[in-house]
């Protein structure tokens, strides 16, 4: 079985956890792709995962326009 392929929105602290699972759990998850509005952060889960600059975005509603490269969307953002 092929790893769930995952686009994190919101990757703060709990976004960067299910960031750092994929990262330990390669056999399971594969962050493909990252919405957020600091570059900071969201920086730091694209060079972890090696992400497509075009899967990583400042706002979620760029990357769902595009064709679907995600099985999944982890949201992540502030309660």
């Amino acid at each position: 079985m092929q790893p769930v392929r995952l686009l994190i929105v919101g990757a703060g602290s709990r976004g960067s956890s299910f960031a750092q699972f994929a990262l330990d759990h390669p056999e399971l998850a594969k962050v493909v792709g990252v919405a957020e509005p600091r570059p900071f952060y969201r920086q730091r889960v694209a060079d972890q995962h090696d992400l497509d600059p075009a899967n990583v975005a400042e706002d979620w509603r760029e990357l769902v326009t595009r064709p679907r490269f995600a099985d999944a969307v982890i949201i992540a953002t502030t309660d």
